[in-house]
């Protein structure tokens, strides 16, 4: 069984490890689902539509899904109904 001093600085090594990744995000780019509503001024679940649409990438890190800033800031909302390419038009003979 291990000691409590054994213990605590197993934790601390944890902690240290959890921040060197959130660290590591950061300098990647990325930013929590959370951030990334707060930077395009919508919702949390709008932000994960577009993520179930494949209109952001997402990375998990401790579990946490994380897209990148630059892909939400550079995203162009579109506007509301069907996109262009998808009118049927019909050609008669």
């Amino acid at each position: 069984m291990k000691t409590n001093t054994e213990k605590t600085k197993e934790r601390a090594k944890l902690r240290k490890r959890i921040l060197d990744l959130e660290a590591e995000a950061a300098r990647l780019g990325l930013v929590t689902m959370s951030d990334a509503a707060k930077l395009k001024g919508v919702s949390r679940s709008a932000i994960l539509q577009l993520i179930q649409r494949d209109r952001l990438d997402t990375v998990v890190i401790l579990g946490h899904k994380m897209v990148f800033r630059d892909d939400v800031t550079g995203f162009v909302n579109m506007p509301p109904g069907r996109s262009v390419g998808s009118i049927s038009m019909r050609h008669d003979k």
